[in-house]
């Protein structure tokens, strides 16, 4: 809430719900405000980063008790979840049974209902990954995960000693999440990661905010490796740790990056190749060799081996003959042309991003994909993260 007290602004956080006394507003019929319930003077004016984490830390000072569960907007709850919320709460107990002391973060799964056509399904087959094995890997054994905006629950004693649940600053904070969980890392907290309680989330079903989402972390990651807190964790944690938190965070979308500029190198060289048999026709059996060594029983390998973290999860949970069909699913959707366009737009925003700056928040919307881009938006959105690299070549 924003007044102006003797020509100053000042500005109120505020708590509104529905038992809030309805204020007419002047001029407009059947309209009303709500008068606040509680607010709170601000030094300043709040909106410092995107919004989202803004809401976050002004909404922490009017919660009660000790755990505070994020739920993102896109995110759904069930009835039959909600009563494991004892047990999950029993998770922050942890100083009785052993002497780690008490988990600053507690992590859950999430059910993808948002397998709504090719894209949505390949979307939430990707998610579906990330929050069942990928978790359960960087918890335990490599003991790097932190916070992503799921359905986590935290310790507010500990997260409002770090400054909140979440970072602020417009741009370099855009992926603001994880910001709790660097953190609370850096201050000797720890987390875990548990199974038995989930809600439902919706994902991108279409293919521009598909793509936008992951332009979006990619952007959030490159300004990432420029902070504060990933320098203090280089530089202070034990070396099996220290590799599990790069390969899963930032040192994933470095690779993005060098893998699309090796493809680039690789598609040059095989033209020169085919181009120098006018000169001499040995370098054209050079072309063939080159070309026929990746597109050969290593891609397919490659390929397989990309998608294995999925089917072993769907045989655990649904049984091998399930897994069989999602594979083939999968593979006869033409996934892997689809990743590997993924993979250029990660590698192109997170390499322009840490060379340049100006990451931004992109609203991906995630509605029904129901209508056709047209070609020239198309081109303008992905012109420089893929076609000016194959005109060049």
């Amino acid at each position: 809430e924003e007044q102006v007290v003797e020509g100053e602004k000042r500005f109120f956080s505020c708590l509104i719900d529905s038992s809030c006394e309805q204020i007419p507003i002047p001029g407009f019929d059947d309209v009303f405000a709500r008068r606040a319930k509680y607010r709170i003077e601000l030094p300043g004016f709040p909106i410092l980063g995107h919004g989202k984490s803004d809401n976050q830390n002004c909404a922490v000072i009017f919660t009660r008790g000790e755990i505070l569960q994020m739920i993102d907007a896109n995110q759904d709850a069930y009835y039959e979840a909600s009563l494991f919320l004892p047990s999950a709460f029993q998770e922050f107990c942890e100083p009785e049974r052993t002497s780690k002391g008490r988990p600053g973060i507690v992590g859950f799964r999430e059910h993808i209902f948002s397998a709504v056509g090719l894209l949505g399904r390949i979307a939430a087959d990707s998610e579906f990954t990330f929050g069942t094995m990928i978790q359960r890997t960087l918890d335990w054994p490599l003991n790097s995960r932190f916070h992503y905006g799921h359905p986590d629950l935290m310790d507010k004693l500990q997260v409002v000693q770090q400054g909140g649940v979440s970072k602020a600053t417009r741009g370099l904070n855009l992926s603001e999440d994880i910001f709790a969980g660097l953190d609370l890392s850096l201050r000797g907290g720890w987390t875990t990661y548990r199974e038995y309680f989930h809600v439902g989330k919706g994902r991108d079903m279409g293919f521009m905010s598909v793509l936008s989402f992951y332009a979006k972390v990619s952007m959030g990651n490159a300004e990432q490796a420029i902070t504060r807190q990933w320098m203090r964790l280089g530089l202070h944690l034990e070396l099996s740790q220290l590799l599990g938190i790069f390969y899963s965070h930032i040192g994933f979308y470095m690779n993005q990056a060098l893998v699309n500029r090796a493809t680039k190198a690789f598609c040059f060289s095989a033209a020169i190749f085919a181009l120098s048999a006018e000169v001499q026709e040995s370098f054209s059996i050079l072309a063939v060799e080159e070309i026929s060594s990746y597109f050969g029983y290593f891609y397919l390998l490659f390929v397989l081996a990309s998608m294995l973290p999925f089917a072993f999860e769907v045989m655990l949970e649904e049984g091998g003959l399930q897994a069989l069909w999602s594979l083939t699913f999968s593979l006869l959707a033409l996934s892997p042309v689809f990743s590997s366009f993924q993979s250029k737009l990660m590698g192109y925003f997170f390499e322009t991003t840490l060379n340049y700056g100006g990451a931004q928040y992109i609203p991906t919307g995630r509605g029904l994909a129901t209508r056709r881009e047209p070609f020239l938006k198309s081109f303008r959105c992905f012109a420089a993260s893929h076609m000016y690299d194959a005109l060049e070549v």
